[in-house]
């Protein structure tokens, strides 16, 4: 019941997600990371009893903490102990990108290694590409987001800027993570922003051929990419 909460949306709709009372921020170029480990934390008890109290329990560690060294294992706060889980899946999560090349660390988690890395109650995980300004396949592809986080699966999403300002920025550049809640209303989702360490309600119309930043969106313009449950998208 300690693992993960969020402050009730009001005002400007937007609460704070928390570890055990501490907020939970991604490192310098760790969102896709942070993602991951919100998302396997949610689903996994035995990592998120190690997050909130460094408790271990059994004789074999979750995936996101098999390279951790006796060092690590003792920290002793929250906020040490995610951060050494980010580090790690990070490094995990980089790890044969490309055949046996370890992705570059300054341009974050690729897609595809994180949907082969994303672990969420024994299901696997696909990737597919975006363009909003393709209305009704990003419309959807955000009907596979909605029925998962219904389901109670957590969905990481990918964003970035458009073609106009530069290849470099049209490409997938940050992750968030639409997570599930009891107060989702019809037509929209709840997005944890990791640089920000904020959920934001957001409108599913206005994620459709966007033109401005937005906040949920770690101030990127776009959806790029979304890594969806295989069961769930073909």
């Amino acid at each position: 019941q300690r693992r993960l909460a969020h402050a009730p949306l009001r005002g400007g709709r937007v609460g704070v997600l928390r570890w055990d009372g501490q907020a939970v921020k991604q490192g310098a170029t760790s969102c896709g990371a942070m993602s991951l480990l919100v998302m396997a934390a949610a689903g996994d008890p035995i990592l998120a009893m190690w997050l909130t109290t460094g408790m271990r329990v059994g004789s074999v560690p979750p995936p996101e903490l098999e390279r951790a060294t006796p060092a690590d294992l003792v920290a002793a706060t929250v906020t040490e102990r995610v951060a050494i889980a980010e580090r790690l899946l990070f490094a995990r999560a980089r790890a044969r990108a490309l055949g046996p090349f370890t992705w570059p660390q300054a341009i974050g988690t690729p897609p595809w290694t994180a949907a082969r890395e994303a672990r969420f109650r024994g299901l696997t995980f696909t990737h597919t590409a975006i363009h909003d300004a393709d209305v009704a396949r990003t419309r959807a592809v955000l009907e596979v987001v909605t029925r998962a986080v219904d389901l109670g699966i957590p969905v990481p999403l990918y964003t970035g800027g458009d073609v106009a300002q530069g290849l470099s920025t049209a490409i997938p550049r940050h992750v968030v993570l639409a997570v599930p809640t009891a107060q989702r209303k019809d037509g929209e989702l709840r997005i944890y922003e990791p640089s920000s360490g904020r959920i934001h309600a957001v409108a599913l119309e206005s994620l459709l051929a966007r033109r401005r930043p937005l906040a949920a969106l770690g101030q990127w313009k776009h959806l790029t990419w979304a890594v969806l449950p295989r069961a769930a998208f073909r």
